[in-house]
């Protein structure tokens, strides 16, 4: 009975320790998981509380205007209300508040004016705008006063957000043209939007255009229905105020109806043809402006481009060319369930890399990584050694001065170091972040020099016997013996160069030279100065900046731990 006992007791504290690290494991991947899930967001989904950690899923538009049913969250529980009270009266305030708000819908959106889910959503984002301002006295009225409270305090700019938000509509707005001399005109023709634009084709839809003045705006409401895999396109004939060789590209306003359905452009002048290679989402219900832009130097001389590239197009019959004027078609196709679901997916991602020199930028660290872990390598193995197997008069007191090194803030050495390599005529170069690393880390030095007395003095000795000199003996026989101390610098090396960024922000000017770190800072300033702060698209550049990080971690994990506890044991 006693072995059977301590048979079930070694079990049990196996299963425990076991289940210890598997939920220690899901703790600790909890940020990593958001940073992935936020990456595959939008805005709203992302400004929410309490957070979502999973994305919300597209659901087929077949029709615009549509009904987004997923436009406000169900209504929280107010604070000033008990549990027992919130159960009684949520449905009674909920029912009221929608026969408050169904007039409302009737007057602006006749259509959907008999829609009880339009009702109810409309009442959700009532709930959301007004019910954290409500009095908490007003809470313990009767169900029908608090509805009445609530519609009372939504003021007509609220109303008509709620509005806007529930109701997705595609209005093709002002088309501007750019020139290189930085002229920017704009083609509308009147204010009425639909003398802009003709349907030109529709491929399993059917489409209509209606004048309409959306939030202050002119432009063309665009009614449609399609099938699967259908399409319908738009076309404009518009004045070209200048040269063609002088044309840089064009400027499209327009309101998102959140359809997820592709956008794309072809362009005509002087008998030419150009098309769009990436597509573009229909992924907000705002205001947005897309930029198509011709071939030119700006493709490789900007660090961050916000425009969709017009490629020349060869594949079809003759090209528009009628003189001083430009043809515009812009084409609207719907996706499949599973295009939409994956265009949900990787469309932060698709706009990182159209919106930064992505590739250039991992170009960059991956050079810097490469020099500075054979720097690191090179140097402190080299100072390692001869502080841990040669004999020389002051040895001990120079690794103790190395060592005092540690103890210096860096804070301290940033303004001598820079007036020194810029003395040197390294600023604005790649010198300063990677040269240094071939003098050694006082830190991996200390490691390795443990490390390095760990082997007995017997080897040594017997490859000095058959006639080996120093460096023989440290590149034979005592590097293969401290790989995986190597193995760790690398990893510490790496990471430390691929996540650095108070250097290259201090030594580089010249945004072609940054390295990935810096080139997200840079993102994150440009999106932000032209008031496009979309934290999407930064989680999705941060998402393929960490993968390379952790799977270099899972890949030498081994050789990092192995590194990391043989430091300091006695052979």
């Amino acid at each position: 009975m006693a072995v059977r006992g301590s048979k079930w007791a070694r079990a049990a504290r196996r299963a425990f320790l076991h289940g210890a690290l598997i939920v220690g494991s899901i703790v600790f991947s909890l940020p990593f998981l958001w940073l992935v899930s936020t990456g595959a967001k939008q805005e709203p989904e992302i400004f929410i509380y309490p957070p979502e950690i999973v994305p919300q899923i597209p659901g087929p538009v077949s029709s615009s205007p549509w009904f987004d049913p997923q436009a406000y969250r169900p209504p929280k529980r107010p604070a000033d209300l008990s549990l027992g009270a919130w159960l009684s009266k949520k449905s009674e305030i909920l029912e009221a508040l929608e026969a408050q708000t169904a007039a409302a819908i009737v007057r602006q959106w006749p259509e959907a004016s008999q829609s009880k889910a339009v009702v109810a959503e409309v009442a959700e984002g009532v709930w959301e705008k007004t019910s954290l301002g409500l009095p908490s006295e007003r809470w313990q009225a009767e169900p029908t006063q608090i509805a009445q409270a609530l519609a009372r305090a939504l003021s007509d700019t609220a109303r008509e957000e709620i509005l806007d938000t529930v109701r997705r509509r595609l209005v093709l707005g002002e088309v501007r043209l750019d020139s290189w001399s930085l002229e920017r005109i704009p083609v509308s023709t009147e204010s009425d939007g639909t003398n802009q634009w003709e349907i030109f084709r529709g491929e399993g839809a059917l489409a209509t255009l209606e004048s309409v003045i959306d939030s202050g705006k002119a432009g063309a409401l665009v009614r449609y229905q399609m099938g699967s895999g259908s399409q319908v396109a738009f076309r404009g004939r518009f004045p070209l105020p200048f040269p063609p060789q002088d044309f840089k590209r064009i400027v499209f306003s327009f309101r998102g109806d959140a359809s997820w359905n592709v956008l794309s452009c072809v362009v005509e002048l002087d008998g030419r043809r150009y098309c769009t290679r990436r597509p573009y989402y229909l992924a907000r219900g705002t205001w947005q402006q897309v930029l198509w832009q011709f071939p030119s130097w700006e493709d490789t001389a900007r660090a961050q481009r916000p425009w969709r590239l017009l490629h020349p197009d060869r594949s079809q019959g003759e090209a528009f060319k009628e003189p001083g004027k430009v043809l515009i078609e812009v084409r609207l196709s719907r996706q499949s369930d599973v295009g939409r679901i994956v265009g949900k997916l990787i469309e932060n991602y698709r706009e990182t890399l159209n919106y930064m020199p992505f590739w250039r930028y991992v170009r960059t660290s991956t050079i810097l990584v490469t020099l500075n872990i054979l720097g690191e390598l090179l140097g402190a193995s080299l100072v390692a050694f001869a502080f841990a197997r040669l004999r020389w008069p002051g040895r001990g007191f120079c690794f103790v001065l190395v060592l005092s090194t540690l103890m210096v803030p860096m804070q301290v050495m940033m303004i001598p170091r820079f007036l020194i390599y810029r003395w040197l005529g390294w600023y604005n170069t790649w010198a300063p972040l990677w040269v240094p690393s071939f003098f050694g880390s006082a830190f991996f030095i200390f490691l390795l020099v443990q490390f390095m007395r760990t082997i007995p003095t017997d080897l040594e000795d017997s490859a000095k016997i058959d006639g080996a000199g120093f460096f023989r003996i440290y590149w034979n026989l005592i590097l293969p013996l401290i790989k995986p101390a190597l193995a760790a610098i690398s990893i510490f090396t790496f990471m430390g160069v691929w996540n650095d960024f108070m250097r290259p922000l201090i030594y580089l000017a010249d945004q072609r030279l940054y390295p990935l770190s810096l080139g997200l800072y840079a993102l994150q300033a440009f999106l932000v100065g032209a008031g496009a702060a979309r934290q999407g698209i930064m989680m999705a550049a941060s998402v393929m900046m960490t993968i390379p990080v952790i799977a270099l971690f899972f890949a030498a994990q081994r050789h990092f731990i192995q590194g990391v506890t043989l430091t300091g044991m006695k052979g």
